[in-house]
């Protein structure tokens, strides 16, 4: 496939290591690392998000990541499964997933039985499980090529002008991931020029559920704004340019990303 790699290299938190999970949404695809553990309280290390396999038999840890995964094929199958099952169930929706073991090799998931196929899922908008962009148009997996180069998540949000529609951006649990600070009000009204922050996006979250919330933009940066639901579903989205004087956004939301223009 040819692409321009933009690529988050998460190797300490699994991102990017096979084995791990696909799920296909409309506008992403989900990544879930799946982590083999010798004992249980590894469960607690915040260096393995998605799903773990503890009490594995220690002599596997001998052999190489491609040899475990053949001989836990029957464990990750068994994992996967319950992992569609539970997605299946909080969304009343059945999504396309696969497993994937290899560069070469995945198994897709389909009324309730495993398909192998020779060619995994690629490209598109790839997203962690806490729903951080990693990847956009490439592989899903870290490649050792030399040509491979770090993903500046600051640099694709302001470079990307096609920020998915209907897409689900939950907040990151690493404001660091956005280049971004966060502000939690009380009141319904935010002055952005007075949380402005170097070259920093802005994550507004408003805590009074009753009437609209009002972005005040005047004197401010421009930004690119983009209102969440509840659920975390993009509702709108709004350009934020020229501040000199009374520009005011009015939303039903109460979670608002800014990303400076």
């Amino acid at each position: 496939m040819k692409t321009n790699l933009y690529q988050l290299k998460l190797t300490k938190k699994g991102y990017g290591l096979f084995p791990y999970i696909i799920v296909k949404f409309q506008e992403f695809f989900l990544q879930v690392p799946i982590h083999f553990l010798k004992n249980s309280e590894d469960l607690l290390n915040e260096n393995y998000p998605g799903i773990t396999i503890p009490n594995v038999p220690e002599h596997l840890f001998d052999y190489v990541i491609d040899k475990q995964v053949v001989l836990m094929h029957d464990k990750l199958l068994e994992v996967v499964r319950g992992y569609a099952d539970t997605l299946t169930e909080r969304n009343n929706v059945v999504f396309p997933i696969w497993l994937v073991e290899n560069k070469n090799t995945a198994y897709f998931l389909h009324d309730g039985n495993f398909t192998k196929e020779n060619k995994i899922p690629t490209g598109g908008a790839l997203v962690t499980n806490d729903y951080t962009f990693i990847a956009i148009n490439s592989d899903h997996f870290i490649s050792d090529s030399p040509k491979s180069s770090g993903f500046n998540q600051n640099k694709f949000f302001k470079k990307n002008d096609n920020f998915p529609v209907g897409n689900t951006f939950y907040e990151p649990l690493d404001l660091s991931t956005i280049n971004g600070i966060k502000i939690e009000s009380d009141f319904n009204t935010v002055r952005v020029l007075e949380h402005e922050k170097e070259d920093k996006n802005i994550i507004i979250r408003i805590k009074s559920k009753i009437g609209n919330t009002l972005i005040d933009f005047t004197g401010a940066n421009d930004y690119r704004v983009y209102c969440y639901t509840y659920d975390g579903f993009l509702d709108s989205r709004h350009y934020a340019l020229n501040n000199n004087s009374n520009f005011i956004i009015s939303t039903t939301q109460k979670f608002i990303l800014l990303v400076r223009n």
